[in-house]
């Protein structure tokens, strides 16, 4: 169980409280000094307990919030790495489909050129 900033804040008050008693008229307090000790004792203990698990619990969510974030950001790195391979796989498909479609025009002219060549040497 967590204490709140004004659970913590009424045993602080209480402590201070009962420290003014005790010194204020100390023989009225002769039986009950060292009971009046023992709770604000255990005031103190159960605060540090809870401070503590406090502490534990911040520290387990901010490792927790660390963690998400690392992998959202691999998730990031991951996807963007393969939209950067899409890219590259389909620059390559469309370079070769161009290589492709020069070779072709390219053989098409040298027949073309030969046939031509071939015609002028039968009229000569």
């Amino acid at each position: 169980m967590q204490m709140s900033e004004e659970e913590i804040h009424n045993f602080a008050e209480e402590a201070r409280l009962t420290r003014n008693i005790l010194r204020d008229d100390p023989d009225d307090n002769i039986n009950t000094s060292g009971h009046n000790q023992d709770n604000i004792q255990g005031n103190i203990d159960s605060t540090e307990e809870q401070n503590q698990d406090s502490i534990d619990s911040t520290q387990e969510q901010n490792q927790d919030g660390i963690d998400s974030t690392v992998e959202q950001n691999q998730d990031g790195i991951d996807s963007t790495q393969e939209q950067n391979q899409d890219g590259i796989d389909s620059t390559v498909e469309q370079n070769q489909g161009n290589i492709d479609s020069t070779e072709e025009q390219n053989q098409d002219s040298i027949d073309s050129t030969v046939e031509q060549n071939q015609d002028i040497l039968i009229v000569q």
